[in-house]
């Protein structure tokens, strides 16, 4: 033992890895990703992320075409929360 006090987090990994190891073949605990899937995930990322800034460009460039229009602003703000905008 090292001496030190282990973290809740630390612990709780431990009894994690310990489990994965005891875990029968045919359990369902993940198996590791193939550079393949990590490569698809870093593309799905990569593509949210892009789109993700896009929205933001044209929700900044809607509140400027506002111009401080309160109603208007908040229109687009309820767009932005994932809500329908009002009639």
């Amino acid at each position: 033992m090292s001496g030190r006090l282990k973290s809740a987090y630390e612990l709780a990994m431990e009894k994690l890895t310990r489990k994965d190891k005891d875990s029968t073949p045919g359990s369902t605990a993940p198996e590791k990703l193939t550079a393949r899937q990590k490569e698809k995930i870093a593309r799905i990322r990569s593509e949210a992320k892009a789109k993700l800034a896009e929205r933001e460009i044209l929700f900044k460039s809607e509140q400027r075409a506002a111009r401080g229009d309160p109603e208007q602003i908040e229109k687009i703000e309820e767009v932005k929360r994932g809500g329908a905008p009002e009639p």
